[in-house]
């Protein structure tokens, strides 16, 4: 009997440490070098990524820039995918949190039976005299009903957890995405601007190339130079031409890059119009100065920095089956 209740309490036991969620997630301890030779004249990184990163591109002070980031903000289909995801994460909070609350529901009902006069066999009587009425009947029906589950094994608690990690997540990977595409805008416009810069200074060389031909064909013609003197000229003004091609393709290239970017129509794509500072692409405004330490505080506000600081793995419900990471 004795070996009969030893039994049966020892799968309990294994029952409901099987029934357990966790243990919760510590960070592994780790020996820490506490300085490296070569780290003189680095600085540690001081991950500053809730801090607003504002309008940065305006310090280049052109007006069709700034038009462009604001269009690509609000436009761009990576930025309004990362949005969604975003309100996913808080729907999946909000709808784990719930569980640890009470359900209520409520329901109402209304039924009404009423005796026809036609009615085969029927014996009359005061209800049923014409011009007097007919017997009728009515019921009104309601209803409220309360389920609560505990959570005695933490399913519930574990798994709101991990939803307000994968929450963190979800607006790092939106700040990401946010920060490259408005990087990327900025690339692709300097590199438009650069493009038709070369383009405009080759269809010029071009220009030259057509009249120093032209030259030199009155002077083969009149027997002052030779074939290969022609043939050199000839030769420099098609090496301009190929390189004109080219770069209409890199303005092309760049002019579809930057409407993706800012989510136009399959058409805007292939025939962009984009509109461009002139005086930036030529040089004539001034550049802004970067301090040359900026690069030692970029990494401030990375958002994959503060990513890495607040993401662990949480180990979810049993009922989830997996080791999230969030």
């Amino acid at each position: 009997m004795r070996r009969r209740a030893a039994g049966l309490a020892g799968l309990a036991a294994l029952l409901l440490g099987g029934c357990m969620v966790g243990p919760d997630y510590t960070k592994p301890s780790a020996p820490m070098t506490p300085a490296y030779k070569e780290a003189e004249g680095w600085k540690a990184a001081e991950p500053s990524d809730h801090l607003p990163r504002g309008q940065w591109w305006a310090i280049f002070g052109d007006p069709e820039l700034h038009t462009l980031e604001e269009e690509v903000a609000t436009a761009n289909q990576n930025l309004k995918i990362a949005e969604a995801r975003l309100r996913e994460a808080r729907a999946m909070v909000r709808f784990n949190r719930a569980a640890l609350f009470p359900t209520i529901s409520a329901n109402a009902g209304a039924s009404s039976v009423r005796d026809s006069a036609n009615r085969p066999f029927l014996t009359p009587n005061a209800t049923t005299i014409p011009g007097v009425g007919h017997s009728s009947s009515g019921d009104i029906l309601l209803g409220l009903d309360m389920s609560y589950e505990v959570d005695l094994w933490g399913k519930f608690r574990t798994a709101t957890r991990a939803a307000q990690r994968d929450l963190v997540a979800s607006q790092y990977a939106r700040e990401t995405v946010r920060t490259v595409v408005a990087s990327d805008t900025a690339r692709f416009y300097f590199n438009l601007l650069a493009a038709d810069a070369q383009l405009s200074l080759l269809e010029d060389t071009l220009k030259t190339r057509v009249q120093s031909v032209d030259l030199q064909t009155d002077r083969y013609q009149a027997g002052i130079i030779g074939d290969y003197d022609l043939g050199t000229a000839q030769a420099e003004r098609a090496s301009v031409a190929g390189d004109i091609a080219v770069a209409k393709r890199a303005v092309a290239e760049f002019e579809s890059a930057l409407t993706v970017l800012l989510g136009r129509s399959p058409r805007d794509v292939f025939t962009p119009q984009l509109a461009r500072n002139v005086a930036m692409s030529w040089g004539t405004t001034s550049m802004p100065a970067i301090p040359a330490h900026i690069s030692q505080s970029m990494d401030r506000f990375s958002p994959t920095a503060g990513a890495t600081r607040d993401r662990g793995p949480v180990r979810v419900g049993d009922d989830q089956g997996v080791i999230a990471w969030s």
